[in-house]
């Protein structure tokens, strides 16, 4: 089976164009080898700013394979999206309506009413059931643009095949240009081999950092959940000191509940009367090392830091501020990765827990940070995935060497 890119198309200002004008102009760059590589750059050649939508790449692939032979492995954005199979006659998968916009990248995209439409973030794999055959298609580089694919089956094959590098409506000035994200797209018969394939290349391709052995530790979350109190935790690390040979441990991690509110991380609540610096050191002295929760794109309405920086939040292209969620009764904001000040917050906050001696961050709900489009950010010119690596960045900064984990992130 032969398959090549039979078209690329921009999004401006709204409208698809899939040819070069006076105003716009497509590159298309393609490698073949083993592997057939795509990218694409856009540039500005008219004389105004425009908004810029993003890269479609439609491919050619399996028209000779009947769509009821076809299965589709599906890869989700965050740890709330549905990684899975599906098949001809199937719908895609049902989501809160909620929380959509933080499922998938496109929620306006998506359906999971109409049969054989289905959405792909990253990475999909499209499978002969009959012969074993497969094909994949995902995307090696992931800094500057959020990605996903479409795949539409007919009884008779693959209708649409379709990858997309968003450009999220950033403003690009007269003689700007824009890349691209990579799409890579090869064939198979192991689906499984071929992800990881995917996988290692995409490592490479992003400098991913490997760590020298698995982590162990013991996290306060589930058990006590947000009624973890410093007794409880003082309780269980002289539990596990006392029976270190039974369970070898090597991080004691508090999780959610300390903070008197999202946000002001570095201030405890009436639970945590000696603060986080104690307990750290607490752990320490017992022999472990510490570890905290945090989410660090969530601010409450009632923290310090939203009443002091509100100008630090991401903004809608209104100028008001966006609420992503409710915690606990409380409307919650998303700090802007790309507004100086927030980065600066971040490094302050990070930079202190190292100083008290954690060694290991638990990051959760990271996906808010993606939360603006349209110009939305402080940058007007910054992606979604651009707002949240540089504010990732900033804390990779600050933790130095020490261990990361990411929840609930792109």
């Amino acid at each position: 089976m032969e398959n090549k890119l039979i078209t690329a198309a921009i999004e401006v200002d709204g409208k698809w164009y899939k040819k070069n004008s006076q105003e716009f102009k497509l590159e298309v760059f393609t490698k073949i080898k083993d592997i057939q590589s795509v990218m694409a750059k856009f540039t500005n050649s008219s004389d105004r700013t425009i908004r810029f939508g993003g890269f479609r790449f439609d491919l050619a692939a399996w028209d000779n394979v009947p769509g009821t032979r076809i299965r589709i492995y599906r890869e989700g954005w965050t740890m709330a999206s549905a990684s899975a199979s599906v098949r001809y006659g199937e719908c895609d998968f049902e989501a809160d309506p909620h929380y959509l916009k933080y499922a998938v990248t496109n929620p306006d995209e998506y359906s999971s009413d109409l049969p054989n439409r289905f959405s792909a973030e990253h990475v999909a794999v499209l499978n002969d059931r009959e012969t074993g055959d497969c094909i994949l298609a995902g995307f090696v580089t992931s800094a500057d643009q959020l990605t996903r694919l479409t795949i539409e089956l007919k009884e008779t094959g693959v209708s649409r095949f379709s990858a997309f590098s968003s450009g999220d409506g950033i403003k690009v000035d007269p003689g700007e240009t824009v890349e691209s994200e990579e799409l890579i797209i090869y064939e198979g018969c192991d689906g499984y081999s071929m992800l990881q394939q995917f996988a290692d290349i995409w490592g490479q391709r992003m400098n991913a950092l490997s760590w020298s052995h698995v982590p162990t530790g013991w996290c306060s979350w589930y058990y006590y959940f947000s009624g973890i109190t410093e007794k409880d935790m003082l309780e269980n690390l002289e539990f596990l000191k006392a029976h270190r040979d039974e369970y070898p441990v090597e991080y004691i991690q508090l999780d959610d509940g300390y903070q008197v509110a999202l946000g002001d991380w570095l201030i405890c609540n009436e639970k945590f009367p000696n603060g986080l610096k104690s307990l750290a050191e607490n752990i320490r002295k017992a022999g472990f090392k510490p570890a905290l929760w945090l989410a660090p794109f969530m601010v409450e309405e009632r923290s310090r830091l939203f009443t002091e920086h509100p100008d630090w939040m991401v903004h809608d292209a209104d100028g008001d501020i966006i609420r992503v969620t409710t915690w606990r009764g409380c409307p919650v904001a998303a700090l802007d990765g790309t507004h100086p000040g927030a980065q600066e917050y971040l490094r302050h906050i990070f930079s202190t827990l190292i100083e008290w001696g954690f060694e290991y961050v638990k990051l959760d709900f990271m996906v808010y940070a993606c939360c603006g489009t349209g110009g939305a950010y402080h940058d007007r010119k910054a992606t979604r995935a651009q707002a949240l690596r540089r504010g990732l960045t900033v804390i990779r900064e600050a933790m130095e060497d020490k261990f990361i984990l990411g929840c609930t992130t792109p």
